[in-house]
């Protein structure tokens, strides 16, 4: 009911053609990898809630914090943000490579080649981070680049789903 309406909406709005999306394949797996970066955002706010709240005086004080039955809930959950982040931005970066050829005659090969970058530029970054017992300067600047990664993505996405030449555009 609603996609008949919508794409009645759309008909109507673009002159009497339905658009189409030239990448609609790539819909599916990308609401997936937006899915999953929501994810790696919940467990990494929830991980830098936890540094703060929680602060180890050691790298091996807060792995043994990470494992301990007595540790706060928030504690022993922050194991779970480098697994999602290093299982999520090795399938992004993936995704990303093997796209790079179709945005790359598109004209906009930069988001693929940020998120590639990024995704690295995170991994090293959020093993420093630990390893400087969670400092400030390093959090932030961890949080920039996530930021930036979602401004990419939202980019990248769009590249793979942009109107076929010559139809209305959403």
């Amino acid at each position: 009911m609603i996609a008949a309406i919508s794409r009645n909406v759309l008909t109507r709005c673009n002159g009497g053609a339905a658009p189409t999306v030239r990448g609609a394949r790539y819909l599916r797996p990308l609401l997936a990898l937006a899915g999953v970066l929501m994810l790696i955002a919940a467990t990494g706010a929830t991980t830098s809630l936890a540094d703060t709240l929680f602060a180890a005086d050691s790298v091996a004080e807060g792995i043994r914090a990470d494992f301990h039955e007595e540790s706060a809930f928030l504690v022993r959950i922050r194991i779970l943000h480098p697994i999602f982040a290093i299982g999520g931005g090795v399938i992004l970066a993936w995704f990303a490579w093997k796209r790079m050829d179709e945005v790359e005659l598109a004209g906009r090969p930069w988001p693929a080649r940020f998120i590639i970058f990024g995704v690295g530029a995170q991994a090293t970054l959020g093993v420093l981070h630990i390893a400087l017992l969670t400092p400030l300067a390093t959090g932030l600047l961890h949080l920039l680049i996530a930021q930036l990664l979602w401004v990419a993505f939202v980019f990248f996405a769009l590249t793979l789903l942009e109107p076929e030449p010559g139809r209305g555009a959403v």
